[in-house]
């Protein structure tokens, strides 16, 4: 559920779009919020709005990444806050990583603190974006190599481009890109697998990013009674969700009342968006059951939010 915004185009831009996009972006985050323009990065644990102030420009410069964090691994710090730097990588994650463990392992990476400091850190030092495909989940990417160029990847999660006459702006957000956009111009949908080069706001190469996840060894518990009942699922995350996926997974008619349903849940609702999504990893199963497995998700992690 993290937000994610881009720029490349003309230094010169006024940074207030991007900032607006940053802003439309909250929805998906709230736990901090960073921005690396003009080669700094700036990072707050408030909303974006609080980055206005520090910053010492009003321009973009010719790339710009921004990110709105909702945290699934670390602690709500600002060190934790993404875009994140390792050597000349600067760049932000939106998605949740089963296997980044197991990638570290294979490339002798220390483990991080937050599972998405394993992408650029893997960036930095193999200088091999095919390994983008490594890792298991979802996965929407933006970094940029110190070189002017901004790179996009997206798997699983959404994510949108806009073509203007500046340059190309990204988001999280197809809204708030068809809010800044002109008449003549149209929003689009960043294709999965592959990786978009962007210099000077425009798109001057595709590469085709095989994904081919390293296993993670963990042991997934399948048996979803264990994670919930069926009334809680089909009560407060949508229940046709949960009823059309398997019923028979859910036996227990045990119910959670709305006034249980406060901060101190947030834990317990993540921990089933997060089993949730290591079984949609798992590849076990086909593509309309994997399709479900995803919204079930994003409706958790919705309610998870609310609930913080």
């Amino acid at each position: 559920m993290c937000g994610l915004v881009g720029f490349s185009g003309k230094a010169n831009t006024s940074v207030f779009k991007a900032l607006h996009l940053l802003a439309d972006n909250d929805s998906r985050g709230g736990h901090s919020t960073g921005l690396f323009v003009n080669g700094k990065i700036y990072k707050t644990v408030e909303e974006s709005m609080n980055i206005l102030p520090m910053l010492k420009t009003s321009k973009t410069g010719s790339v710009l990444i921004g990110h709105t964090r909702y945290a699934t691994h670390g602690e709500h710090t600002v060190e934790n806050a993404h875009p994140y730097q390792y050597g000349n990588i600067v760049g932000a994650h939106n998605g949740v990583l089963s296997n980044y463990e197991e990638v570290g392992k294979k490339f002798n990476i220390k483990k991080t603190t937050v599972d998405s400091q394993m992408i650029f850190k893997l960036l930095s030092q193999e200088k091999n974006d095919k390994h983008l495909g490594l890792f298991s989940g979802a996965k929407n990417v933006l970094f940029t190599k110190g070189d002017n160029k901004l790179y996009i990847y997206r798997k699983d999660n959404p994510l949108y481009y806009l073509e203007t006459e500046e340059g190309m702006y990204v988001s999280s957000l197809e809204e708030g890109l068809e809010k800044i956009k002109k008449k003549k111009d149209k929003v689009k949908e960043v294709p999965e697998n592959q990786l978009f080069t962007i210099e000077n706001g425009k798109l001057i190469s595709k590469q085709k990013i095989k994904h081919k996840p390293i296993a993670a060894k963990v042991s997934v518990n399948t048996d979803w009674r264990s994670y919930g009942s069926r009334n809680y699922y089909s009560n407060h995350y949508g229940g046709h969700l949960a009823r059309d996926f398997n019923n028979d997974h859910f036996n227990n008619d045990d119910e959670l009342n709305d006034d249980d349903l406060e901060k101190e849940h947030f834990d317990e609702v993540n921990n089933h968006a997060n089993f949730v999504h290591d079984l949609y990893c798992t590849d076990r199963f086909n593509e309309e059951e994997s399709s479900k497995l995803m919204e079930l998700y994003n409706y958790l992690n919705t309610m998870a939010y609310e609930y913080y």
